[in-house]
């Protein structure tokens, strides 16, 4: 028996030449390129992360506006003017092929502009 467990820790213990190889965990695919879909999921995944920390940003800035001491107002405008900044970088650096598809998912659905319209 190549493989013995020791009472009560629940690990394994190898025995023999090979006890400290690791085991192989490669398939047919793993050095496969990524398809553009995922791509584009990561993409739209990493963009909405930015877009929350903004969101995030934005209202503890204006939250806190009237409320903060100058120290703490100049740190919140900072990471409300960084973050902005953080998510205009990535929109600029998405790559030309992918931009018509990442465009799409992210703003494919057409505003609702009735109440603007009506009021």
């Amino acid at each position: 028996m190549s493989e013995q467990t020791n009472k009560g820790s629940g690990q394994f213990k190898r025995n023999g030449p090979h006890r400290n190889r690791r085991r192989y965990r490669g398939g047919p695919n793993r050095n496969r390129p990524p398809s553009p879909t995922s791509q584009i999921d990561r993409l739209v995944e990493k963009y909405i992360n930015l877009l929350d920390q903004h969101l995030v940003a934005r209202r503890k800035f204006h939250d806190l506006y009237y409320r903060a001491e100058i120290p703490q107002l100049n740190k919140l405008e900072r990471l409300f003017y960084q973050s902005l900044n953080d998510l205009r970088e990535f929109e600029n650096k998405i790559p030309e092929e992918v931009k018509p598809l990442f465009n799409q998912r992210v703003n494919g659905l057409k505003l609702d502009t009735t109440y603007s319209e009506n009021h």
